[in-house]
């Protein structure tokens, strides 16, 4: 089943005139847990349009990692060292904020990250099904609107 929703989107976003591949999800897993990084990153190995491109460890990474590598998407956890997930989307300001899917093990931070505006919320243990409608509603999205980072001019 998921290899053919994964197809299906693929033909739903390939460009019909030049038969050119989706563009890559830059994707953040912000988590201040290895073990909960590396799950998230395992489930996310299988998906051909995501691309992780940092994996930081607190939200001072986070905050960092966001204004260098200009993700599309961030999985963050909520309760982290330094600055929590809700501390990073404050710092960087909901204009500069990617798409962002707030992972916890507490039900009780859903109505915050609905205030913040989160894509999705989603609880640890998270279920591939779920984890699929979550990344089916941030294709959507990101897919609909224009690249938020701009590629480096060749050298």
């Amino acid at each position: 089943m998921m290899a053919a929703n994964q197809t299906q989107f693929e033909t739903m976003t390939t460009t019909a005139t030049t038969g050119t591949a989706p563009r890559k999800i830059r994707t953040l897993i912000v988590d201040d847990q290895l073990i909960q990084r590396e799950v998230l990153r395992r489930m996310l190995r299988s998906e051909t349009d995501i691309e992780i491109i940092g994996t930081p460890a607190n939200g001072r990474e986070a905050v960092a990692s966001i204004n260098e590598l200009q993700p599309d998407l961030v999985f963050m956890d909520v309760q982290m060292p330094e600055l929590d997930g809700f501390g990073v989307v404050s710092e960087i300001g909901p204009a500069r904020m990617p798409l962002f899917i707030i992972i916890t093990a507490n039900d009780q931070f859903a109505q915050r990250a609905s205030d913040a505006h989160a894509l999705d919320y989603l609880l640890k243990p998270c279920t591939r099904a779920r984890l699929q409608a979550t990344l089916q509603r941030a294709r959507e999205k990101i897919h609909a609107e224009p690249p938020t980072h701009t590629a480096c001019p060749p050298i």
